[in-house]
C-alpha cells in the first residue's frame, strides 16, 4: 500500500529537538541513588 509522502517540518528556533511528547530529559539532572541517597549512582 502506498501513502502520501511525509514531509520534513522545520522546527523553530524554540521547540525542543528529539523529544517525544509527554517526555523530559535527564539532561542536568543529579542522579540520586535510593539505597544510600549519594549522588553519582542509581542503585
Amino acid at each position: 500500500m502506498s501513502r502520501r509522502p511525509q514531509k520534513n517540518r522545520r522546527m523553530a528556533k524554540d521547540e525542543p529537538k528529539n523529544l517525544k511528547l509527554g517526555h523530559l530529559s535527564r539532561k542536568g539532572l543529579l542522579i540520586t541513588c535510593t539505597q544510600c541517597d549519594q549522588h553519582g549512582h542509581n542503585k
